[in-house]
């Protein structure tokens, strides 16, 4: 009988484990009677920490005049054990105390788990359902949005002793992103506050980053929260590659691409310098009613031999943001 507690009980008593230490958690309903019907029984856990771990004992009565056994335990999710059952038997009027545990590590708002227990043919299943709301003591994600690339954001939240832990303090900090830098502060001997940098580097890079702030919360002593953020360009090429493919020699062929400003009214002024002007003209066209403004480009294959005529056309802004645009033409 390893880890399920058996015993002769009624229903305030204390039960000793195999070793004869008391259990580390009680039940806090009465004893299932296990009978020839099939029940389902609904415990309400109340406000629950975010990232504790919830143990209660499921304590169920055999109700018949024989011995009985479990056959089958199953929970609703890997974040919910109970184990180990199967085969333990007890007899006629006896109580065993089933051991749960529910990890609420990496859950938020409202919860629901269950645990389903089947015994010998003869008697009806029994389903415990575990439901209950998760306490919000710090935001489980950041959401940054877009940020420039080149520019930081900043959010701040703050973290509370919780009563009757020790005063709050942050021991180590592990972030799974370079992207992302973490400080912290004492506000005052029970409060701490987090500040939360996002430094957008890489331009249309999509940040996902997990946070684990190790503290002296005995209880909940992990403080996991995700970030979240897009770094995004002034401008976004239709294409950033212009492809002309064969032409002959002495003709002149035009393309065009389309430059947008996904988070900005209109696209920016712009500038543009070019590596081979003798063989490629631009032409920035005014913007249109979006706001998007057309580049047409000509590539000018007259007293030329047959090979590939290459340019890369890079197009500035007023804040020094650079767009490099490449053409390619094979005259032959």
């Amino acid at each position: 009988m390893e880890g399920l507690l058996v015993a002769l009980i009624g229903c305030n008593q204390v039960v000793a484990g195999p070793s004869g230490e008391a259990p580390v958690a009680q039940s806090s309903f009465a004893p299932i009677v296990v009978t020839t019907e099939a029940q389902v029984v609904e415990v309400d856990l109340g406000d629950v920490r975010r990232g504790s771990r919830v143990e209660r004992f499921i304590p169920l009565t055999n109700g018949t005049v024989e011995l009985t056994a479990f056959q089958q335990v199953k929970t609703s999710c890997s974040c919910t054990v109970a184990d180990p059952v199967e085969g333990t038997s007890f007899d006629a009027g006896e109580t065993a105390l089933l051991p749960v545990q529910i990890d609420l590590s990496n859950r938020t708002g409202s919860f629901r788990q269950s645990v389903a227990v089947k015994f010998e043919e003869h008697l009806g299943d029994v389903a415990v359902n575990f439901h209950g709301d998760i306490l919000e003591e710090y935001p489980a994600h950041l959401r940054f949005g877009a940020v420039l690339a080149g520019e930081s954001s900043v959010q701040r939240f703050s973290l509370r002793t919780w009563p009757g832990e020790p005063s709050l303090a942050i021991q180590d900090i592990r972030v799974d992103s370079s992207d992302i830098a973490i400080s912290h502060a004492a506000i005052d001997t029970d409060t701490i506050q987090v500040e939360v940098t996002l430094h957008a580097q890489e331009r249309g890079k999509s940040i996902e980053a997990m946070v684990v702030l190790q503290t002296n919360d005995r209880e909940v002593p992990e403080k996991v929260f995700r970030v979240h953020g897009t770094v995004y360009r002034t401008l976004e090429p239709s294409n950033e590659k212009l492809v002309f493919g064969a032409i002959p020699p002495g003709a002149s062929w035009t393309k065009s691409l389309t430059l947008t400003a996904p988070y900005a009214h209109t696209a920016p002024e712009l500038s543009f310098e070019q590596q081979n002007p003798d063989r490629f003209s631009v032409a920035l066209q005014p913007r249109d009613e979006s706001g998007e403004r057309t580049v047409e480009v000509t590539v000018n294959a007259s007293d030329t031999d047959a090979g590939i005529l290459r340019d890369t056309i890079v197009f500035t802004t007023p804040e020094d943001e650079s767009l490099s645009i490449r053409a390619f033409a094979l005259v032959r």
